[in-house]
């Protein structure tokens, strides 16, 4: 089956991937493999025999023509190993016998990105953590809401979200304890056990 230079493309790619993990696909008049690999002369020289006993090289070889794809390439950082589908032989080339293939190569193999050093500050930055809780008072005769704010401690993001159940719980524990206080100053008589106290924390803030 004749496939389309396009799909020749995604399938080149695809079987370079797991001898090349960076590896990307050209196409032109020419199918080049940007492999993002430094193997040395030594290595590339070997590379042909290996190259032949692969199926897609083989395919290329007999339908590559058809498509217009005049050569498959395999390029390095310096060196190009070219196969002519027409002569079905291989050469090694200087990379700066291709037109632009230098530029090709950097966009290709490029390193992402460094991450946003802004970013990396702030997320380095230890910072001031309240919470704001909603507190829910139960009595004999009555039952009241009220907000409380609490500091959460002082924490870099990533720590605060490790610590967050564990500091939240101890600043539910206060709470309970200043309200139960609280009733029992204006009520001596009131029983501990009718007081019921559920503090759950509606925000954090920086």
């Amino acid at each position: 089956t004749v496939v389309n230079p396009e799909k020749a493309r995604k399938q080149a790619e695809q079987g370079l991937k797991p001898y090349f993990p960076r590896a990307h696909a050209i196409v032109s008049r020419a199918l080049l493999g940007i492999t993002c690999a430094d193997l040395g002369p030594a290595a590339i020289q070997e590379l042909p025999a290996s190259l032949d006993k692969n199926q897609d090289v083989a395919k290329l070889k007999r339908f590559g023509g058809l498509m217009g794809i005049k050569s498959f390439a395999l390029g390095f950082p310096d060196t190009i190993l070219e196969l002519d589908l027409s002569t079905k032989q291989y050469q090694v080339l200087s990379s700066r016998a291709v037109m632009d293939y230098s530029t090709k190569y950097a966009n290709a193999c490029s390193p992402s990105p460094s991450p946003n050093p802004a970013a990396i500050a702030a997320a380095n930055t230890a910072v001031v953590y309240v919470g704001t809780f909603r507190a829910t008072v139960t009595q004999a005769d009555r039952t009241s809401v009220q907000t409380v704010t609490h500091s959460l401690g002082v924490y870099t993001p990533a720590d605060f979200e490790r610590n967050r159940a564990v500091e939240v719980a101890a600043r539910e524990s206060i709470i309970r304890e200043e309200f139960a206080t609280r009733v029992s100053q204006k009520r001596r008589r009131a029983i501990r056990s009718s007081l019921e106290v559920w503090a759950s924390p509606s925000s954090f803030m920086e």
